[in-house]
Parts: C-alpha cells; sequence; structure tokens
C-alpha cells in the first residue's frame, strides 16, 4: 500500500502514517506467533531441538547413573558443575555408595528414567533394581548441561 503523504503546515499527516503502519505492524505479530517458522526471541528452542537435547541429556543421565552405581567417581566428576564438585567429593561419593550397597545389596539394572523441567534445571529420575530393592537417582543438569544435583533415595516396594 502506497501513501500519499499530505503535509499540513509543513507536518506529516500523522493520522495516514499510523493507519499505513497498521498492517505492517500486524504482519510482524502473526510472524512472531507462528508456531516455530518465525520468532521474535533470538533464544528461541524450537520443539523439536529441545526434544534432541532432552534426548541427549537422557543418554548423559543413564552414562552418570552407571558411573554412580558401579562407583567411578573420577569419571562423574567430569561432567559435574563446578559448584557441585566442591560439595560431592570422593568420600562423600563412596560413602554414599556404601550406604546404597550395604542397604540394597548388588546392583542388577536401570528400570527406568522419567523426566521433569523444573526451575529451569533438567531432571532425569532413574529408577535402579538392586538385589534387595530399588532406588531412584536423581540427576539434575544445568542449563550448560553439566550436572547441577545428584540425589539417590530408596524406593519403597
Amino acid at each position: 500500500m502506497a501513501v500519499i503523504q499530505k503535509k499540513t503546515s509543513g507536518r506529516i499527516n500523522r493520522e495516514r502514517i499510523l493507519l499505513a503502519s497498521i498492517p505492517v505492524i500486524g504482519g510482524i505479530i502473526i510472524a512472531c506467533l507462528s508456531n516455530g517458522k518465525f520468532s521474535c526471541n533470538s533464544n528461541y528452542i524450537t520443539e523439536d531441538n529441545n526434544q534432541k537435547r532432552i534426548s541427549l541429556l537422557k543418554d548423559k543421565a543413564g552414562k552418570a547413573n552407571d558411573m554412580i552405581v558401579y562407583g567411578r567417581y573420577n569419571d562423574l566428576s567430569g561432567m559435574m558443575s563446578d559448584g557441585l564438585k566442591p560439595i560431592i567429593t570422593k568420600e562423600v561419593f563412596n560413602a554414599v555408595a556404601d550406604t546404597i550397597s550395604l542397604a540394597l545389596g548388588n546392583f542388577l539394572k536401570p528400570i527406568d528414567t522419567t523426566y521433569s523441567r523444573t526451575f529451569g534445571n533438567d531432571n532425569f529420575y532413574i529408577k535402579n533394581q538392586y538385589q534387595k530393592g530399588t532406588n531412584i537417582n536423581e540427576i539434575i543438569f544445568d542449563n550448560n548441561d553439566k550436572i547441577f544435583g545428584i540425589y539417590s533415595s530408596k524406593y519403597p516396594n
């Protein structure tokens, strides 16, 4: 739509400019709201990319779970965030592993993994089968895909 500017005592007619800009603004809004084809947010993550990221993190959580249940602290520490390393030292890790082993016996297999996203972190809950019961390892990843938290608890049978 061409706009012919009408001058009124040296000033542009603001009403015409406003009317001419409505279709342009409307087009920008529609483009921003369309389903992932356009985005007004440069940090926008498409659903497909988000699912790929979650899948990669799930694999990473599975590897971390294996390191936990098989007592491989040195491998696991390389996956931890800098803030978690001083909290989960080798001594703390071994004490927890010994407690779980005494209570539940030998590790048999992982049973299932569930996912949730809370407070901007990706949480994976891995249920593990042991000789005498089950436990859940919760592995939390931060926005840099580093392990931000690890919790282990006995699962009620």
